[in-house]
């Protein structure tokens, strides 16, 4: 299979994914006396409340699939809200950029994957070497990573790649 030849990623060294996942989410979570959140496998908290991935230097990278490593899980409420995101990849696909997680409902195995989220290259008139933006809505298929509390089609934060 050919790679698309408008793949954002082509010629970039990205090295990582940093995402904020849903402030709203964040905010709320944050305010529950029970939240627990595990970042494992390379993934991390950083010091804005933003998650992030590295790349997973093991896979075949290419510009049409950038495969990063991690996984996040957030628990609260006894357990009822049990959000996982586990190796992210973004993939361009012939109808747009995808951000890919392995499938909450197959762990721990990590053979199925969803799409979480639909991607956006956002346009800006500052060029920042090596790092760029994309707007992320949810998937029919990404509703179930959040126990569908969201619909299709919610804004998620940006999905920023450097």
């Amino acid at each position: 299979m050919g790679e698309p030849a408008d793949s954002p990623t082509s010629g970039t060294s990205i090295t990582k994914l940093t995402w904020g996942i849903k402030r709203s989410f964040i905010r709320y979570i944050g305010s529950l006396p029970d939240t627990a959140h595990a970042a494992v496998d390379g993934a991390y908290l950083g010091e804005t409340s933003f998650f992030t991935f590295p790349v997973d230097v093991t896979a075949a990278n290419t510009p049409a699939i950038v495969r990063f490593r991690g996984s996040l899980r957030i628990r609260a409420h006894g357990g009822m809200l049990d959000v996982l995101v586990a190796d992210p990849w973004i993939e361009h696909l012939p109808g747009g950029s995808v951000l890919s997680v392995v499938d909450p409902a197959q762990w721990p195995g990590r053979n199925r994957r969803i799409v979480l989220a639909d991607l956006t290259l956002e346009k800006s008139g500052v060029a920042v070497a090596e790092s760029m933006q994309f707007h992320a809505t949810l998937t029919d298929a990404g509703t179930a990573v959040f126990g569908g509390q969201y619909e299709p089609g919610t804004e998620l934060d940006p999905v920023i790649l450097s």
